[in-house]
């Protein structure tokens, strides 16, 4: 913001204005606009959408306001494996009530981002989940300057700013302690059972998953990946739908 000489607290303004601009661009075919941000005066996208959007569009929702956001959009929330999914249900179930008040219809399923270590062997699995799942929690520690306190001063940054109080308090191992309870490692028993606690818990979701992340190595991955894809994602795909929690009245 700083190299546009704009200011970071026009963040969730400038987001929540563009974003209806481009959807319903893909729709028409026209980009249009005349809020505070964008003037932009109707003109034709080329290559034209030759196909519908609707109900594939997906939108990061970390904070309350980006949940509420997604809703608007009647876009996918994607979230992240970072923290226990206990603490991200009540923006959850915000998020689909505030769906089915805007557009009358129950909210697309969560896709949930994860960083997964899957291994034959649990020992190994919660050493490597702790190395590498731990370095990628230590990338974002001085990616998003976590240890300052600038969040605070940001509008539409409160998660940003939770996340940052945690980090003070807890330090690297309590942020990595907490992404290990929400992400997947282990043995494919051990992940699907956690999979399958997390869906008792949120509903039918989707899943977007990472093998190579915080430096893992190659052969790391690739063993990951096609365990992973012999033993859990059969099991995954035979699971029949289960229906969103309702959000309390």
């Amino acid at each position: 913001f700083h190299a546009f000489r704009l200011s970071m607290d026009e963040s969730r303004g400038r987001f929540d204005e563009a974003a209806p601009m481009i959807i319903n661009a893909l729709k028409t075919g026209f980009m249009e606009g005349d809020g505070p941000f964008y003037k932009q005066p109707r003109v034709e996208i080329r290559p034209r959408p030759s196909h519908s959007f609707d109900g594939r569009i997906y939108a990061v929702a970390s904070s309350e306001d980006s949940v509420r956001s997604a809703a608007k959009l009647g876009a996918h929330m994607v979230m992240f494996a970072d923290r226990p999914w206990e603490m991200r249900l009540p923006a959850i179930e915000t998020g689909r009530k505030l769906h089915r008040e805007l557009h009358g219809t129950e909210p697309p399923h969560l896709m949930l981002t994860e960083f997964c270590i899957c291994s034959s062997n649990l020992a190994e699995a919660e050493e490597e989940a702790r190395k590498y799942q731990g370095k990628f929690v230590e990338s974002n520690f001085y990616h998003y300057e976590f240890l300052g306190d600038h969040f605070a001063t940001v509008k539409g940054y409160d998660a940003y700013q939770q996340k940052a109080e945690i980090a003070r308090k807890t330090g690297l191992e309590g942020a990595v302690n907490g992404f290990m309870q929400a992400a997947s490692w282990g043995t494919p028993d051990k992940i699907l059972r956690g999979l399958e606690a997390r869906r008792d818990l949120l509903g039918t979701y989707e899943l977007n998953v990472a093998f190579r992340f915080g430096g893992t190595p190659l052969e790391v991955s690739e063993r990951g990946l096609r365990l992973f894809a012999k033993e859990v994602l059969p099991v995954l795909k035979s699971w029949q739908p289960k229906p969103a929690k309702l959000a309390a009245e």
